[in-house]
């Protein structure tokens, strides 16, 4: 607790100065970071996502972007101007390379962070921390693709589903640096839909001459499923119906003695409607 008062107070002493109007978003940047799993060693690739959107999201990530500004030489066209805006942006560039700088470093477990080499920016910092885990990424990267290849409809609703493959495919995405086509991921997609939607696949191979982009396949699955549920419910309700009419044939026998009649019913097996009436059997 007393460490993380220490990184709050610290994350916006700049120049010997502190900034006690920002004691509030200081907070608010320790309870992001509480929120993230610190890096152990197995979460690489999770780890580095999710502190670089929380570096983007509060606005700190200006070091993380771009190199330490470089003064403008003198005799330069409009000089004067020119150092004024050099030395702005040196401040903020510092300013943002020592808090993320601090806020890597609490993020990292310490075993790893002893053996991080020091470093004096924060690229250099994730540059550092990234060697120690290509093989790690490399094996993240493998596993995912197994299981975008492999996986199937989990029965979620067919939006979620492909919403789920989308955010697969733009992963592997990020990891190989290019984008894989629209119609490789739709055609993944399509073969890992379950045999109601054989029908509709076959349609868009033979049918369809444009290739859809994943929208366009999400709207015409949705509406696919939509026609699956109903069919669905079309067969059950004649599968009650069938029951019913088995249930109301019966089978009629007739005692013709002193006694009073005896009517015995029994279930018939379905047959084909005719023009007879129900049977009836009379004892001898």
């Amino acid at each position: 607790m007393q460490e993380n008062y220490f990184i709050a107070f610290c994350i916006f002493w700049t120049n010997d100065v502190v900034d006690l109007s920002e004691g509030a978003s200081a907070a608010n940047i320790l309870s992001q970071l509480a929120t993230i799993k610190p890096l152990d060693g197995t979460n690489y690739s999770t780890w580095k996502e999710d502190i670089e959107l929380m570096l983007g999201l509060s606005e700190l990530d200006y070091a993380l972007n771009g190199a330490r500004p470089v003064p403008p030489q003198v005799g330069e066209p409009d000089f004067d101007n020119k150092v004024m805006k050099h030395d702005l942006d040196r401040a903020k560039w510092e300013r943002s390379n020592k808090k993320c700088l601090m806020i890597l470093k609490h993020s990292i477990v310490e075993a790893i962070r002893r053996s991080i080499p020091k470093c004096e920016t924060t690229r250099e910092y994730l540059d550092s921390v990234a060697a120690q885990f290509v093989g790690s990424s490399k094996a993240y990267a493998s596993t995912l693709t197994k299981q975008f290849i492999n996986m199937r409809y989990d029965v979620s609703g067919i939006r979620a589903y492909i919403q789920k493959m989308s955010s697969m495919a733009a992963k592997l995405n990020k990891y190989f640096k290019t984008a894989l086509p629209d119609e490789f991921v739709v055609h993944i997609i399509m073969q890992s839909l379950p045999k109601e939607y054989e029908t509709f696949h076959v349609n868009y191979n033979n049918t369809v001459k444009d290739q859809w982009t994943l929208d366009q396949l999400m709207a015409q699955c949705v509406q696919e499923e939509e026609r699956i549920k109903a069919r669905r419910g079309d067969s059950v309700n004649l599968a009650q119906l069938k029951k019913k009419n088995v249930n109301s044939r019966s089978l009629v026998r007739v005692d013709t003695e002193d006694k009073a009649p005896l009517v015995v019913v029994a279930a018939l097996p379905e047959s084909p409607p005719t023009m007879m009436g129900p049977r009836t059997f009379l004892s001898p």
